[in-house]
């Protein structure tokens, strides 16, 4: 069975739940995770040569992590990162916030890789302008039609009509602010998009000007 088809298998058999595991480069990893833990829960591993798959039954993962680690005593294991804790109640208080996440393997990096370096500098720093909108609208009834229960069941009763709008440019240069701009009346969207487009020419220039620190 392809692992995708395992959720299909729990929905068949509803008292079943599976929690499947692999292994690449000495490593244990949770392939998928079952998102409730039935009556009948089994932990299998999955064995490939990528022509061939075969599941294996895990009686003890604690027992089988642990022969991967050189800790010694029992561990209990989040079964959505494999991060192992001492008590079970260190466990239960970490797992809920895992699960959120999906299963997942943690890699650590390389002797030649352990450094980050920050290099989007620029998305520090505050967008240099700032357009805020805001529409009007009326509700309009719409016309009653006879409805084909072939096509659809979804009766319009009312349409939403832009009115008008407002909107005020604000830069962090107080020289390049801009007072605000209001509309009511008719074709309130396409107005809007045109007064957009008077903006965008007043700003770019300042945009592409660029000084030298």
């Amino acid at each position: 069975m392809n692992v995708k088809n395992i959720p299909k298998f729990e929905r068949q058999n509803p008292t079943i739940s599976i929690n499947l595991f692999g292994y690449e480069e000495k490593e244990l990893f949770p392939v998928y995770i079952a998102d409730q833990k039935k009556e009948q829960h089994v932990n299998l591993f999955l064995i490939s040569n990528n022509a061939t798959m075969h599941y294996c039954l895990i009686r003890n993962l604690s027992r089988l992590l642990g022969s991967l680690k050189k800790h010694d005593g029992r561990r209990f294991y989040c079964n959505y990162c494999l991060h192992d804790f001492t008590r079970q109640d260190l466990l239960e208080g970490h797992e809920p916030h895992c699960r959120k996440n999906g299963p997942q393997k943690i890699r650590m990096p390389s002797d030649d890789n352990d450094i980050l370096y920050f290099k989007d500098v620029h998305k520090q720093l505050k967008v240099p302008f700032v357009i805020y909108a805001d529409f009007e609208s009326i509700l309009i009834p719409c016309t009653q039609e006879n409805l084909n229960d072939d096509v659809s069941y979804t009766q319009k009763t009312h349409e939403l009509q832009a009115s008008g709008f407002c909107y005020i440019v604000v830069s962090d240069v107080e020289d390049f602010n801009a007072p605000p701009v209001v509309y009511r009346g008719e074709n309130a969207v396409e107005n809007f998009l045109e007064c957009l487009l008077v903006e965008e020419k007043r700003i770019r220039p300042i945009l592409e000007h660029v000084v030298l620190m």
